[in-house]
Formats: C-alpha cells, sequence, structure tokens
C-alpha cells in the first residue's frame, strides 16, 4: 500500500514534499488546482519502468500512452527548466524484505517492510535552446539507511554510489576504478554497479519492487477516478487523459501548495472502502 508521496515542480505543485496517504485519502479543490496531477504522477511511474528505452529519464506519454504530458518543460512548475523536479513515493511491502551479507551468509544486513524512493530530475542544456532530462539524484530509502546515485561533484557527466548508513560500506572489487554511468531510466542502478562493487547486487531488489509498486497504479487511479466519477453522475472521463478533469475530483492541491488531506483512518471505513474500489483483488497492497 502507497503511504506517501513526493512532490516538488510537478506542474502545480510548487513545494509539496512529503504527502501523506492513508488507506482512504480525499483530496478537494477547484478545476486545474493540480488533483490529476497526483493521479499522472502514478501513470508517468508506471509507463517509465515500462518502457523498454533505458535511457528515456521519464516517459511523459504519447497518443496510446496512460498519460500524455507532453515535454519536460510542459511538466515543471511555471516552465520553469532552471528549477529541480522532485517525484518519489513510499509503501509498504506485502512481505519483509531481507538483505543478507554476501561475504557471511545467513548474517543479515538489513530488514525491513517499507520502501521509499525519491529521484531528483533536472534539464541539462547543450548550450542552445536544446537539452535533456538528466537524474541529479536518486535514493531509495530502507530500513534507517539511504542508498543512491548522484552526480559527481568533479564530474557532473558520471555519478557516484552513496550509502548513508554509518557502518555499512560498498566493496569495490579488484581492479580499475572505472567511473560510474547514469542511472536507468529516473530508478535504476546501472549495470557498472553490481559489476564494480561486491556488495551491491541487493539494490536490484529496489528496483525490482520499485516496478511491481508501479504496476499496480493503474489499478488504483482507475478506482479513484471511477469513485469521482459517482459522486457526480455517470462516469464520463475514461481511465487515459491528459489532464481534463472535473470538479468532483478525488484528488487535489491548492495551487501549487501542500494540500489538505481529509482522511478516513478508522479499520471499519477503510476496508469497507477498500472492498468498494477493487473487490477481490489484492493489488490494493
Amino acid at each position: 500500500m502507497i503511504t506517501a508521496l513526493y512532490v516538488d515542480n510537478f506542474k502545480s505543485w510548487r513545494i509539496a514534499g512529503r504527502i501523506h496517504v492513508a488507506p482512504l485519502t480525499a483530496l478537494f479543490g477547484t478545476n486545474s488546482s493540480g488533483k490529476t496531477s497526483l493521479l499522472q504522477l502514478l501513470l508517468m511511474l508506471k509507463q517509465t519502468a515500462e518502457s523498454p528505452d533505458r535511457n528515456q529519464v521519464l516517459n511523459l506519454g504519447g497518443d496510446r500512452s496512460l498519460a500524455e504530458l507532453g515535454t519536460y518543460e510542459e511538466v515543471v512548475h511555471n516552465h520553469a527548466l532552471s528549477e529541480k523536479m522532485t517525484l518519489g513515493l513510499e509503501w509498504l511491502l506485502p512481505a519483509p524484505l531481507d538483505v543478507e551479507d554476501p561475504a557471511n551468509k545467513g548474517q543479515l544486513l538489513f530488514r525491513g517492510d517499507a520502501l521509499a524512493f525519491v529521484t531528483h530530475l533536472m534539464w541539462q542544456t547543450n548550450g542552445s535552446t536544446l537539452g535533456r532530462t538528466v537524474v541529479d539524484r536518486m535514493a531509495y530509502s530502507f530500513s534507517h539507511a539511504e542508498f543512491g546515485m548522484e552526480r559527481s561533484a568533479n564530474n557532473p557527466s558520471k555519478y557516484d554510489l552513496f550509502v548513508s548508513d554509518g557502518e555499512f560500506r560498498f566493496h569495490r572489487a579488484r581492479g580499475r576504478a572505472w567511473e560510474l554511468s547514469a542511472p536507468v531510466k529516473c530508478y535504476g542502478f546501472p549495470d557498472q554497479v553490481r559489476a564494480y562493487y561486491q556488495n551491491a547486487g541487493f539494490l536490484s531488489d529496489f528496483e525490482l519492487r520499485l516496478k511491481r509498486r508501479c504496476s499496480v497504479s493503474t489499478t488504483l487511479v482507475r478506482s479513484a477516478t471511477t469513485l469521482s466519477a459517482s459522486t457526480s453522475g455517470p462516469a464520463q472521463r475514461p481511465p487515459t487523459w491528459a489532464g481534463a478533469e472535473s470538479a468532483s475530483s478525488t484528488l487535489c492541491s491548492p495551487l501549487g501548495h501542500r494540500a489538505s488531506l481529509f482522511r478516513a483512518a478508522k479499520a471499519g471505513r477503510a476496508n469497507h472502502w477498500k472492498s468498494a474500489l477493487q473487490p477481490g483483488s489484492k493489488n490494493w497492497d
């Protein structure tokens, strides 16, 4: 289950930071205030994860995509290409994840039942009007530690691998210390990470779980859309849309600021809506 979203400089959202998500979360606002943007964020992450192009940082969609968002300039807040955009989510795992020490089999390095991913993106120009989206920093938070990649201070075209845990260190394999290339898409560690570091194999588990989480986002978005339509009459908006929304949409943000969250946290009501939104489905988690 998704427990939080991270959004900064994405469409109507200026600085939202971490937005808590409960089993049932409702956001209210006027048209074009950013409600659909949160749903599009989930769809954009899903179609990025499913894209066959490993060099495409964000899949902003096309005519046949779940969400057609245009260009990076159109999705960054106020079309400000000089600003960095932050996207991410936090969710509970269906089962605890154990990370074993490859040097000492059976010994656990980390264990947790929740995972978070946050990526910071920017527009990199080539000295003219042309440019491309690049990852400035991306990281997974797991078991009170952060694992990720960020642009090297010495060479912005290369990246450094980092970990925030004071006791754990990535161990380089013997041989020449080759530099690391850019992350895969906006969330993946390049193959060199696992080749150059002896104890970095578990990072693939984080990527896999993020892709699984993104793969069920469409179910959540379609449920939210159906619930929204049911409050105002017959459904008129299909699951695939580019941004048009009705005033009764389930999710919103007040013009780029942190949204007011109205949560039904009681287990009985949450379970009622869980069943109503997706009867008999395990995709909720």
